[in-house]
């Protein structure tokens, strides 16, 4: 299924797959503020070795915050190898790669998550491609915080799969799932957050008795205290900079 969505993507693309290190398909503007973030986050960790949500290169010598500017911190590191390996050549592969793989991807976890709520592959594989494809994630390409709809997707997926057999997998995958996003997109974070009360309380009307055991219930604790206790460093240095 992965492999279908990213030749799709390919297709759909066309000619982004033959041209990666030198194509941009997007707006210029925000394609030189998506490169800007990549060379900073790789400038940050590997040469300066420095907080990527710190930049001392801006208002010299006091440095600014980065805690407000989007860091999109798991495609970053996705792109990072590239960077380190080609420099600033590699910023337009890094990004046109990242942007399939969030297609793929993308459709991947509507795929699953529909295939779990309906268990029909067809309707599946046609709401993965509705979901990696919307005019909304085209129009967005540069703004990965905005296109990032397969952590939401794969978040709930988890979510229902952990709710329902609490397998040590499925609460990993809610924990990583919902972490990724808080560090890439944290209005999305907010607002999964508010989908997933929405969720909980209809599955303890409907599903009670398998909401309310001793497991679940556990399962459910650890995973929200992994994902605050992780999230604990970028979310405090938000604070700070909203304070400010």
């Amino acid at each position: 299924v992965f492999i279908a969505y990213l030749a799709l993507a390919c297709v759909l693309t066309w000619p982004l797959v033959v041209r990666l290190d030198s194509y941009v398909i997007s707006e210029h503007l925000d394609a030189a503020t998506a490169f800007y973030n990549l060379w900073w986050f790789h400038q940050a960790v590997c040469e300066l070795q420095t907080s990527p949500w710190h930049n001392p290169l801006i208002n010299y010598p006091e440095g600014a915050s980065m805690a407000l500017f989007p860091m999109w911190l798991p495609y970053d590191l996705i792109a990072l190898p590239i960077i380190c390996a080609k420099g600033a050549e590699g910023l337009p592969l890094a990004f046109n790669l990242v942007t399939l793989l969030s297609f793929a991807l993308c459709g991947l976890a509507g795929f699953a998550l529909v295939r779990h709520l309906t268990r029909n592959p067809a309707a599946a594989f046609v709401a993965g491609t509705a979901l990696a494809f919307a005019p909304y994630r085209l129009w967005n390409l540069t703004r990965w915080h905005a296109i990032c709809l397969e952590l939401v997707a794969f978040a709930i997926y988890f979510f229902l799969r952990m709710m329902r057999e609490g397998t040590r997998w499925t609460v990993a995958g809610f924990a990583a799932s919902a972490l990724c996003l808080v560090y890439t997109s944290p209005p999305y974070a907010g607002d999964l957050a508010l989908a997933l009360v929405i969720i909980f309380v209809f599955l303890l009307v409907n599903e009670r008795e398998s909401v309310l055991r001793k497991k679940t219930l556990l399962n459910l604790a650890a995973a929200g205290a992994v994902i605050v206790a992780l999230s604990s460093p970028f979310l405090l240095a938000a604070a700070r900079e909203v304070a400010d």
